[in-house]
């Protein structure tokens, strides 16, 4: 029989293991973002940095699109089994491969009725068609087996990658085609070895397609993948807006504020992805248990961040001026207020991941929904009303909002 006590070990055993790879590839991979990012901002001007910022918007969308809710479906599926299903992975993959035609069909027929940019439009193809390595990486699959040092190791290696091959082909704004270009090897290199280290550990690629899965796999995933759109609807729709009632210069200014505050997004999402199998396990065996260390972990995470946020918000015209120089003036109000975002997006990470470790997707897609819902119109009246500040106030109070919403629910539930 179990124990609370070898219960509390072997979950605390698991985070570490998972985590402690992804944080030290976190580290590293944004230091190297970091600086990939004061490059191309000094060199570039903001018109051009909004481009390449609305551009990466644009595949974000596509790339949840062919998801799904797929790969968090298999990783799902693969901690349970815990073995390596080639069945499973080559499934998700093709279907996910036949996904992402249609999005680069519609793309090509409105950037072309738009009469958009035409370095938007070509820099929009091609980081589309990065979207087709990444989805054959098997990044989740080693999730699923817990292999976090690979996922950890090909993090860096794309990011460390990408910022050589920016350095050598990027010098000034003739040299914008280049930055998509770097994107693209950059993630073919993580491809080549995702897939050297999963032969090497299953022994062959054992590779497999039936397309009579699919429709199964879509309808267990049919809610995750609601809610992955909604996901990413909630995360690009600053930069879609500010880019449709402003300009790209605008969206250049903002993408410098919001790029800081995404790294630490995607930190806070790494560390939740580490986590995940053992959140499933725990709850398993003793739901109880995460909801009492919950009250604890929401206090940590506001003695870490509040201070945090503070000490940035009160230094962000120091920080500008340093990273950025004096092009981006119009970005310290921005970085004033959305650093603050940080501690509503960390709350409703940890809502989300213990509601989807119970398998209460319609809770989830429920209240993105509503978060969704309340953030358009809001952000359209605020951007409106005071530009990008405006923006950035209108996903603070929005996130806000729904971190209550979560919280009511998820005593309620959990």
């Amino acid at each position: 029989m179990t124990t609370p006590s070898s219960l509390s070990s072997a979950l605390l055993r698991i985070i570490s293991q998972n985590i402690g790879p992804l944080v030290i590839a976190q580290v590293v991979s944004f230091a190297v973002n970091f600086l990939q990012l004061i490059y191309l901002s000094r060199i570039l001007a903001p018109g051009h940095f909004g481009i390449i910022s609305l551009a990466l918007s644009i595949q974000f969308f596509a790339m949840m699109f062919t998801n799904l809710g797929t790969s968090f479906m298999g990783t799902r599926e693969l901690v349970v089994k815990r073995r390596y299903d080639p069945l499973l992975y080559w499934n998700i993959t093709a279907l996910r491969l036949v996904l992402i035609m249609p999005c680069i069909g519609a793309a090509v027929a409105w950037l072309t009725l738009s009469e958009s940019d035409p370095a938007l439009s070509v820099i929009t193809l091609i980081f589309l068609f990065t979207v087709i390595p990444v989805i054959i990486t098997p990044d989740w699959v080693f999730t699923g087996l817990e292999q976090m040092r690979l996922n950890s190791l090909v993090k860096i290696l794309v990011s460390v990658s990408c910022f050589c091959l920016i350095l050598i082909l990027v010098h000034g704004q003739d040299d914008l085609l280049y930055v998509p270009i770097t994107y693209l090897i950059a993630t073919l290199l993580g491809l080549f070895v995702s897939l050297y280290r999963l032969k090497t550990i299953t022994g062959s690629w054992d590779f497999q397609v039936r397309p009579s899965l699919w429709i199964t796999y879509i309808r267990d995933s049919v809610r995750l993948g609601i809610s992955s759109y909604l996901v990413v609807a909630i995360a690009s729709v600053d930069l879609i807006i500010i880019g449709f009632l402003l300009t790209t210069t605008e969206v250049g200014y903002y993408s410098a504020a919001s790029r800081l505050i995404l790294a630490i997004h995607t930190m806070l999402s790494l560390i939740v992805t580490g986590v995940f199998p053992a959140v499933i396990r725990t709850m398993e065996q003793r739901p109880d248990l995460i909801r009492g260390l919950s009250p604890y972990i929401i206090m940590l995470i506001l003695a870490v961040e509040v201070p945090g946020c503070l000490l940035v918000s009160i230094n962000a015209d120091l920080i500008i001026r340093f990273l950025y120089g004096g092009k981006y003036l119009m970005t310290i109000p921005v970085l004033t207020v959305l650093i603050w975002s940080i501690i509503p997006v960390t709350l409703c990470h940890l809502y989300t991941t213990l509601l989807g470790a119970t398998f209460r997707e319609s809770v989830m897609m429920r209240f993105l929904s509503i978060h969704l819902a309340l953030l358009i119109p809001v952000m359209i009246g605020g951007t409106y009303l005071f530009g990008i500040t405006g923006t950035a106030m209108a996903i603070l109070v929005i996130g806000f909002v729904i971190t209550a919403l979560y919280a009511c629910v998820f005593w309620e539930e959990v």
